[in-house]
């Protein structure tokens, strides 16, 4: 799992740096749309100084402080949790992999651009991007790996007794 975990959170950053870096090539201009599914998607180059729904804009340094210290928090737990191995399952795995990966993407962006590069536009909700899609996802698999009961340990059963008495 430890494996799967690492993947998941490097293929998220890749996706996430690609994604953006495509859009900045072919939509250099701020605010340059392309429909994707007209009244549905559309990629619209929006850059977001802030997080979430653009709250704390301008706060430079103290996101690049918060999203370091996010990854940090989830790479700590993973390796207690991967340590102790009893609640590894895919949700869980998934489910750190996911946001830890979305952090740094959004993190290399906050270092490299003071900003982060969205792009996904529903019309109807705010802009968002890859990274922000895996750490939603990744935060409701979590939260499901944390709400359904953990499997129960396998039961080891009792060893066949080959012996033979040899009375009468």
């Amino acid at each position: 799992m430890n494996a799967l975990f690492w993947m998941a959170a490097l293929v998220v950053i890749g996706l996430d740096q690609g994604s953006k870096q495509l859009v900045l090539a072919t939509l250099p201009a701020l605010h340059d749309s392309r429909v994707i599914w007209p009244g549905v998607l559309a990629f619209t180059h929006v850059e977001n100084s802030g997080i979430a729904f653009g709250m704390l804009r301008g706060q430079g340094w103290g996101l690049i402080a918060i999203s370091a210290a996010a990854a940090a928090g989830i790479v700590y737990y993973w390796r207690r949790l991967s340590r102790r191995s009893a609640r590894l399952n895919l949700l869980t795995v998934l489910g750190l992999a996911l946001p830890l990966g979305g952090a740094v993407g959004n993190l290399l962006d906050r270092i490299r651009l003071g900003q982060v590069t969205d792009f996904i536009d529903f019309g109807w909700w705010p802009v968002f991007n890859l990274a922000d899609t895996a750490i939603t996802v990744g935060a409701v698999l979590f939260a499901l790996a944390c709400l359904l009961p953990a499997a129960p340990p396998p039961v080891a059963e009792p060893a066949a007794d080959n012996s033979t008495s040899a009375g009468g």
